[in-house]
């Protein structure tokens, strides 16, 4: 599940992502989460929204990255992910300045 939260101490808005109320129960899901927040942590890149903390809360996991404007990416997609091919095509394009 992803927020919009107010990131404490700086006062900026980021994007909060942290685990279902059921998915919390499962420690598998928690080792996920925080394995993509170490993963997304170690990456720079244009196309990847960067990670400004990491942490649990109440015993759930979360991470907070940028917010980025554009709304949901599921909406955006249609709610169906692109397929690999047009999907790199559209990184790679957006990462040479593309739109």
């Amino acid at each position: 599940v992803v927020y919009r939260a107010v990131q404490a101490g700086l006062n900026r808005d980021v994007a909060l992502k942290m685990l279902s109320d059921h998915a919390a129960a499962d420690p598998d899901a928690s080792a996920r989460l925080l394995a993509e927040a170490e993963a997304a942590g170690g990456l720079k890149h244009p196309n990847v929204a960067p990670v400004f903390a990491c942490g649990t809360h109440h015993g759930r996991p979360y991470f907070a990255l940028e917010l980025l404007p554009g709304g949901r990416l599921d909406q955006r997609l249609g709610g169906s992910p692109l397929p690999n091919q047009p999907a790199a095509e559209r990184a790679e394009h957006r990462a040479v300045g593309g739109d």
